[in-house]
């Protein structure tokens, strides 16, 4: 790995009258080692703001530059903490930046200051269960005061509860500092990894049973699920989660397939798992409660998948239905919880006034949703694989190993998954006091593969009757997915029978061709073997003629016929097709497009998608002739219908082994509309390949006929994806186009 360059510049992380001197990251390359995607792939050698502060690893700090406001004495806590507590100096780093600081490199003084001030906090007051009071407070300036206001100086009893959507600076400094909360709850809620490396400074560690008892606070992680339309929804999705100061990423890998026409075909819909966590802190001094309650923001594209869970609790009657009380699948958890608090029934406010802890109870039942839907979906993705495993027709070993790889990223997530909801009983434990302390804490300690999921225990439940339900829920929600993981294993055991069964009836078949060719190698003797075997007579005029006939029959070698055939191969991706730069000018990949300039399904859009610069030498070339765009008059049309554009390896990408040839068969694509040609008729598409692999053959002549031996044609079975065309109809064009072509075509798999 080499740096190619690096800029440097200044950048004030506002805030106070501190400011730091910062440098953008540095960029570098490195292989990448997975088969497909691109070969080298950007990295930049620092995550972290360039100035002094943040450069560096775990190992290595600026401490010049770490200087604390004197007016921010909880940021100065944290700091002084983390000398014995490392983790703290992560957090410390958050509110200095105003965001995850590996985020904060990319952006200006002006957006980290409006980061740092970012506030979204309701304050719930309900020491009077019957009149819960609701302030929201949006800005810093206002947050102080409210906090003073609802100070526990008074000697009236003060039940109160903060809901916080994303965190910041201000909002930590101002909560921690007036509330006197523990920073490992701050701290805990920042960001979503699974793993990490060895510098990385915002390592998580594992913690101990005995550390979460009796701790003040909880936090739960587990996923939402999101659906989206298509990669650019989904997109835009990311963009919107990258605009929050917490870190919170989707997760697209193993995608459920969803087709138009059935549901084992591909289609452009995906499903994005969320990262979320949703952190619970209380505390009771004397008569007064208090607790705070994080949780994300809202992701605003895309819809929840299947539409959400809805409520977990039994529809109401007829008579007691308000429809005054609405609660949608789009809106936020932040939103949700405050209608939820607001519409309590007469029941839950009695509760409150014996029970403050139970106000918090209202958020768990949407943590169970999106787990109960994730369940649902992990299920479907399972499922959809033993099918395909269990297929006769999908049996070959390319789909297996696509099934395999498809499994393994469920077999790689559902063990965090598990861990998530197992780290969730733990805390709830620890927080709540469930269990009488024992050797073994909890059930889930000591157990082991093979064992039952739930053993008896013999000690005694000192919870109330809602800490338990919710210990009760998270159990089955652990059992749930344990299910799930031994199900993925049974399902990796099955496909590796199946693999190896396959594999076995394929070395057979090789075995069978290989002694047929050897029976061939008796009957096609060569010629330096007869030429040997002859010499061994001393005396040649006294061979029969029968053995005269042999020699010069076999001696004399046959015109071979000039025949052209279109070969299948067993690729099946245009990142696995075999090529070097060395014979880049030699190696074309051919699809048939539309004259429009659009590349939007099949193999076009994965072009489209590997090599863009190809895809706009085409649009720009079809513009070239057609000034109106994707509304080109009848004249236009004609001009470049039957055509063949080749794309030079040059322009297809620096590093593109091969040209990329663009047959126009087809005047537009889908329905017609006004002004926009549409999809042509079958035969006629047909005679427009014609003409365009004409042009092709044409143009490969010009290469020379010392280079036609040396060429070789990647292509997909072209016209029968998004034209709707049987593929032996088009195949029977291109065979006669080139009749006599010395050249190879080879087919790539579907």
């Amino acid at each position: 790995m080499s740096s190619d360059s690096r800029f440097h510049g200044s950048k004030s992380f506002g805030g106070g009258s501190a400011s730091f001197t910062s440098s953008t990251n540095s960029f570098s390359i490195a292989s990448n080692p997975n088969k497909k995607g691109h070969r080298v792939i950007p990295l930049t050698t620092n995550p972290h703001p360039g100035d002094p502060f943040f450069v560096g690893t775990i190992y290595h700090k600026e401490e010049g530059t770490r200087d604390v406001e004197k007016d921010e004495p909880y940021l100065r806590h944290i700091v002084n903490l983390s000398k014995q507590w490392p983790r703290l100096a992560y957090l410390a780093d958050f509110m200095r930046a105003g965001t995850v600081p590996k985020r904060a490199s990319g952006l200006l003084a002006k957006e980290i200051l409006e980061r740092q001030n970012k506030v979204k906090v309701a304050l719930l007051d309900f020491s009077d269960p019957d009149n819960i009071a609701q302030q929201t407070c949006e800005n810093a300036v206002d947050l102080a005061p409210l906090l003073a206001q609802y100070s526990p100086g008074s000697g009236n009893k003060l039940n109160r509860v903060f809901i916080v959507e994303d965190l910041s600076r201000t909002v930590i400094e101002q909560l921690g500092a007036a509330l006197d909360i523990d920073p490992s709850f701050f701290r805990a809620h920042l960001e979503d990894h699974t793993w990490f490396n060895i510098k990385d400074d915002w390592v998580e560690m594992p913690e101990l049973e005995s550390q979460a008892h009796k701790r003040s606070f909880v936090t739960i992680r587990y996923i939402q699920p999101r659906f989206f339309e298509d990669s650019t929804v989904s997109q835009a999705a990311k963009e919107q989660a990258g605009k929050w100061n917490v870190l919170r990423r989707i997760d697209f890998q193993g995608q459920v397939k969803s087709g138009q026409n059935a549901w084992w075909e591909n289609s452009p819909h995906e499903v994005g798992l969320m990262r979320r966590k949703v952190s619970i802190w209380s505390c009771k001094q004397g008569n007064n409660w208090t607790g705070v309650i994080l949780v994300d923001p809202c992701i605003r594209e895309g819809n929840p998948l299947w539409n959400g869970y809805g409520r977990l609790e039994a529809p109401p009657k007829m008579s007691t239905f308000e429809t005054s009380v609405v609660r949608h699948p789009d809106m936020s958890i932040f939103d949700s919880l405050l209608s939820c608090i607001s519409t309590l029934s007469s029941e839950d406010r009695a509760r409150l006034v014996v029970d403050p802890e139970h106000i918090t109870s209202h958020m768990y039942p949407m943590v169970f949703a999106e787990i109960l839907v994730t369940l649902q979906y992990t299920f479907t993705g399972l499922f959809q694989i033993e099918w395909q495993v269990d297929s006769e027709r999908s049996r070959k070993v390319k789909d297996l190993d696509t099934a395999l790889n498809s499994l393994h990223k469920w077999q790689r997530r559902l063990p965090y998954h598990t861990g998530w909801v197992r780290d969730a009983i733990i805390g709830l434990e620890g927080r709540y006091n469930l269990w009488e302390q024992l050797a073994v804490p909890s059930s889930f300690a000591a157990m082991k593969s093979g064992e039952p999921l739930l053993r008896d225990h013999t000690t005694h439940i000192v919870s109330s009757i809602w800490q338990d339900s919710l210990r009760r829920d998270f159990v089955s929600l652990f059992v749930q997915l344990q299910t799930l993981q031994l199900r993925a294993d049974k399902i990796m055991q099955m496909a590796v029978a199946i693999l190896s069964v396959e594999e076995g009836k394929k070395a057979m078949t090789e075995s069978r061709n290989i002694g047929r060719i050897t029976y061939l190698a008796f009957v096609f003797v060569p010629l330096s073997f007869v030429t040997s075997f002859l010499s061994v007579n001393s005396d040649i005029t006294s061979t029969s003629a029968l053995v005269d006939y042999i020699f010069f029959a076999v001696a004399i070698p046959e015109e071979k016929p000039t025949t052209f055939k279109v070969t299948q191969s067993l690729i099946s991706s245009i990142t696995s097709i075999p090529c070097s730069p060395d014979t880049a000018n030699t190696t074309f990949f051919l699809h048939a497009t539309n004259c429009l300039g659009v590349w939007g399904t099949g193999i076009a859009k994965a072009l489209k998608e590997h090599f863009p610069n190809a895809f706009e030498a085409d649009r720009q070339s079809c513009r070239q002739d057609c000034p109106h765009g994707e509304h080109p008059t009848g004249d236009e049309l004609e001009n470049i219908i039957g055509t063949c554009h080749i794309i030079p390896p040059n322009v297809v990408s620096d590093e593109a082994p091969f040209s990329i040839v663009c047959l126009r068969t087809s005047r537009g694509y889908g329905r017609p509309t006004v002004g926009k040609a549409g999809l042509d008729k079958k035969d006629v598409v047909l005679e427009q390949t014609r003409w365009a692999l004409q042009d092709f053959r044409a143009q490969l002549e010009h290469l020379g006929d010392e280079r036609q031996k040396d060429i070789v044609v990647w292509s997909p079975q072209i016209n029968s994806g998004g034209f709707h065309i049987p593929w032996e109809r088009t195949k029977e064009i291109i065979e006669e186009v080139f009749k006599g072509w010395e050249g190879k075509w080879l087919v790539m798999n579907p």
